[in-house]
This record gives C-alpha cells, structure tokens and sequence, in this order.
C-alpha cells in the first residue's frame, strides 16, 4: 500500500466519524499546510522520508515498515484485511452493482456522485475491489466485473464483517425513510406471533424470497439504479434462558 493511501485511509475514517472534517484540519493534525497536503493525496506530490518518517509518528505507523519508495511493506494479513473491509463498508458492493447499470461511466468524480460518497471514498474502494481481484479494467479503460467468493473466510472473521454492514445498511434505510419520495423506496413491517422451532423454515422463506427476488432482478436487460433490501427478523419478546 502507497503511503499516499494510508494518508487518504485515514482521511476517510476521520470523514466517516465526522462529515465536517476538513482538510484543512486533516493538515493541522499532521503539521503540514493544507496544499501540500492536498497534493499528496493527489499523487500530484510524492512524501520525502524525511515527511513520511513525520506523518507515520502523527499517525501511530511505524515507519520501519516504508520502504524508499513509500510503500508499506505488506503482511499475509493483508488481503484478508482489505476483503473484511469490503464485506463490511457498503460502498464496495455498491459499486460492483453499479457496474451493471447502462450508463455506467469508470470515472470516479462520476461513481462518487452517483453514490454520494466524498471522491478519496470512491477511488480506494474501487482500487480495493481490483486488488483482491474482484474487478478488473479492459484494454479500453472499461471495469469487469470477475468471479467473487467471499465464502472461504472464516466464520468469525465474516460475521464480524457482516454485523457491521448490516448496522450500516439499517442506518441507511433510517435515512432514506426521512430523504427519499415515496414513490422511490418501500419499507414496511410485520409483527407475528411465531413459535420458536419454526426459526430454521422461517429463515429458509426469507432466503428464498432474496434468492428469487434476486434472479428477477438480473434477469432484466436494463438496469439504471441500485437498490438495497435489508431484511431484519428478531424476537420483541425476551427469550428465556432455558428456551436457549
């Protein structure tokens, strides 16, 4: 990973935790004036050691793992590190079903936009998805989308991923219950009575309509948004220890 990447990483976290978060703050942090600051970001600067050695002690790295040319050694770690990181924030499945729209443009002043994501948001994403293999570019510049299993992490690893997704998600519904007409969006709910043994059929019902809603959807020629469906099913009523 280039430093300039860890320098954008950090910037996006801090963005997350807080949408006012400027550059101009960013910089602060880090002792630097916010236009080389923005230069680095941009690959318009490259980092001296000296610089890098500065801003890796700001950001708690230790800068025995840059090498010369600013890269940061990488571990076995990372890949399953950068896969968690796709499981769990939104934006990368986004993207791969954004790909299937008909005007759908590889630009990502263009994809942040279309997703309402900050422009270093879009670019590390889509930069994540091609380094572990799941996108690719063809000799015109066009994405691809490739073969993606995701199934052979380990059970802890991916619920852990999936947990945070899925909180992120609900938020968003949240939100577009308040920001998106009627006419765009349905939410409902259902509130049942049900015995407890039913659970496993129940939640086979559920698997069952995402699948079949699923292959409706792909099997439409043309596609020009992208949706997401969550789907929430928990007891209102405590479970008692011996029912466990």
């Amino acid at each position: 990973m280039e430093f300039r990447e860890i320098l954008q990483q950090e910037y996006i976290e801090r963005l997350r935790k807080n949408p006012k978060y400027s550059m101009r703050a960013y910089a602060n942090f880090l002792g630097i004036d916010s236009g080389s600051l923005s230069r680095l970001l941009n690959g318009q600067r490259k980092a001296n050691s000296q610089t890098m050695e500065k801003l890796s002690l700001r950001l708690g790295i230790n800068f025995q793992e840059i090498d010369e040319q600013g890269i940061r050694r990488s571990t076995p770690k990372d890949l399953s590190l950068e896969i968690f990181k796709i499981i769990s924030d939104w934006q990368h499945f986004a993207i791969l079903e954004l790909i299937k729209t008909d005007d759908f443009i590889n630009d990502t002043n263009w994809i942040a936009s279309r997703l309402g994501l900050q422009n270093i948001e879009a670019r590390d994403a889509i930069e994540r998805l091609k380094n572990v293999d799941f996108i690719e570019e063809d000799k015109n510049g066009k994405l691809i989308l490739k073969d993606i299993h995701l199934s052979t992490l380990s059970q802890d690893y991916t619920t852990a991923a999936l947990r945070k997704l899925q909180k992120c998600f609900l938020e968003k519904a949240i939100t577009a219950q308040e920001e998106v007409e009627f006419d765009d969006r349905h939410q409902s709910t259902l509130t049942v009575a049900v015995a407890r043994d039913q659970l496993p059929q129940i939640k086979e019902k559920i698997n069952q309509f995402r699948r079949s809603l699923n292959d409706f959807c792909e099997a439409h020629k043309s596609k020009d948004q992208v949706y997401n469906l969550s789907l929430s099913l928990y007891p209102l009523t405590k479970i008692k220890n011996e029912e466990r």
